[in-house]
């Protein structure tokens, strides 16, 4: 519970970073989270662990359609190592932070809290690290660095429809690189959740009906990879993280428009 507590409020702070690019103490805060980590990992020893990873999809269970644990791979690890990944995770933010990296190029500083948070939510998985902290997940790591996008976009005053398609665009590419890491650990069969080999019979998300799928086929990574990865999740991710850029550059207008409203009013 405490790793999991330390890595949320990591990538919270991260996402700071990129909101306030030039303070300085979400830097600091990441930086004291890797020390944590590094301590838990001294902490937990060499002693091994063991994780089943799973797939949570919609699938028939009897008549009724379900949300159901499909098993993927069984991982062992010694007790350490999700430490150390966890502590290398909030070091190389902590460290491109304090460098000043969102502040001289805000707009990849988004990319790299997406990409870092996708890796090391793979990485958890592997190190069999403990279910509470394997709860952290990509799906936050990409929400928060969309929301950073989205905010960074708002701040140079674009008109709406531009702000909409680049925000689309920068989602999409936030979440490719699971897309792409799930096309293939399909193929070569690399475990972790985005590996869907042996995900034979479920059901479709949204249409509720049976589906059949073969191992490593086309039809497979379609329903189970791409649709959610490259369709549904940007999607919603776009809907909701870029209204949050939406609301502060409305805000910024309506201000603008005062300021302007009373220097007019001064020069009469």
């Amino acid at each position: 519970m405490l790793g999991a507590l330390i890595l949320w409020s990591a990538c919270l702070a991260a996402a700071a970073a990129g909101l306030v690019p030039r303070a300085r103490w979400p830097g600091l805060l990441l930086l004291l989270g890797a020390v944590a980590c590094a301590a838990i990992a001294v902490a937990e020893g060499s002693s091994p662990r063991s994780l089943d990873i799973v797939l949570q999809h919609p699938a028939f269970v009897g008549n009724q359609v379900e949300s159901k644990d499909f098993l993927i791979e069984t991982t062992d690890a010694p007790g350490y190592a999700w430490g150390l990944a966890s502590a290398l995770f909030c070091l190389v933010l902590s460290l491109t932070a304090l460098a000043q990296l969102p502040a001289r190029v805000p707009q990849l500083w988004p990319f790299l809290l997406a990409f870092g948070g996708i890796a090391l939510a793979l990485a958890l998985e592997k190190l069999a690290a403990p279910a509470a902290v394997v709860a952290f997940r990509l799906h936050g790591a990409c929400w928060l660095a969309t929301i950073v996008a989205a905010v960074t976009l708002a701040r140079s005053r674009p008109r709406l429809i531009a702000y909409a398609a680049v925000l689309l665009l920068v989602t999409t590419l936030i979440w490719l690189p699971a897309a792409v890491f799930g096309t293939l650990a399909t193929h070569a069969q690399w475990g972790t959740s985005l590996d869907v080999h042996s995900v034979e019979f479920c059901a479709h998300r949204l249409a509720r009906t049976p589906l059949t799928l073969q191992p490593g086929s086309t039809q497979q990574l379609w329903y189970l990879v791409w649709a959610p990865l490259l369709m549904v999740f940007p999607l919603v991710t776009w809907i909701s993280a870029g209204g949050v850029g939406f609301l502060l550059m409305m805000a910024e207008r309506e201000g603008g428009e005062r300021t302007r409203a009373a220097a007019r009013g001064v020069s009469r």
